[in-house]
């Protein structure tokens, strides 16, 4: 396992922004725990900070509506791992979310400083709303963030 702490690297070393999306269950791990788990299969590059695009079952859909700042990653983590990241305790606990997670081999975990509800979702204009593949898992910068809308 490997702890990447945003705060001791460079930052000509990070992405200053990266568009997740996300499905209703994540969101609520998100609300609940500060967690997004990225995809064991392609180890993410360090970023700053996450913008989550809530999918078309999300409230609100289609739309930015949270911003986290990253803390740290957890890269290379496979399930005998989990009881040693103390950020993992909580939801390894939470019937709602322990036997999904508990379920899986590998994970990537960013834990987050903050995450912020925006108050004024930033909806994206019909051409991504038809193909949001467009921009998940992008690096981004706040000001091309806000050309999207």
């Amino acid at each position: 396992m490997e702890k990447v702490v945003i705060g001791e690297m460079k930052h000509s070393d990070l992405r200053e922004a990266v568009v997740v999306t996300q499905q209703p269950w994540f969101m609520e791990i998100l609300d609940k725990y500060n967690l997004y788990f990225f995809s064991p299969n392609r180890i993410v590059s360090p970023m700053m900070s996450l913008l989550f695009y809530g999918d078309s079952d999300c409230d609100p859909p289609k739309s930015i509506s949270r911003f986290g700042k990253v803390s740290h990653i957890y890269r290379y983590v496979t399930r005998e791992d989990l009881d040693s990241i103390p950020e993992m305790q909580g939801i390894l606990n939470d019937p709602q979310f322990a036997d999904e997670i508990l379920s899986w081999d590998k994970y990537q975990i960013a834990v987050l400083s903050e995450v912020t509800l925006l108050q004024n979702p930033i909806p994206l204009t019909e051409e991504y709303k038809n193909h949001p593949r467009i921009i998940v898992n992008r690096t981004t910068t706040f000001a091309k963030l806000y050309k999207l809308k």
